[in-house]
């Protein structure tokens, strides 16, 4: 009963955490994402296929947090399924929540306390903060 209970509060932080990216796409962007080579997001990531994405174009397992639900596959070492050495192997037609991925604004709407909350790795949010500071 627990686990379920703790499972729903994921699943509810979760969605608030989507809500107010849709919030935050829709409100005026920080600008183009100044990765230069940075692949941090791409690794022990979670990234779920929404309904606008084709599930057929990728490589999928059931999601670790939400109930039939898809998310990208990863290699045993965590990366994502499709990082390759010179970065994403699907670039231009990658899913929505990667193409709006921006640890910029992560930090932004997240507090430190609530990261393991909203399965936010650190290293990403320590990426988006000294970007931001910038």
């Amino acid at each position: 009963m627990e686990v379920n209970h703790r499972i729903k509060s994921f699943e509810q932080a979760m969605e608030e955490v989507e809500a107010i990216r849709r919030q935050d796409a829709a409100k005026a962007t920080l600008g183009k994402v100044p990765c230069n080579g940075c692949t941090l997001c791409c690794l022990g990531d979670a990234i779920r296929i929404l309904p606008q994405d084709d599930a057929s174009q990728y490589k999928t397992v059931p999601h670790e947090h939400f109930s039939n639900q898809l998310m990208l596959d990863h290699k045993t070492n965590g990366e994502c399924i499709y990082l390759e050495g010179e970065g994403c192997g699907i670039h231009g037609r990658k899913p929505t929540m990667c193409a709006e991925m921006d640890c910029r604004r992560i930090a932004k709407m997240v507090k430190k306390k609530d990261l393991k909350r909203y399965n936010v790795p650190l290293r990403v949010w320590n990426k988006g903060r000294s970007l931001s500071c910038r």
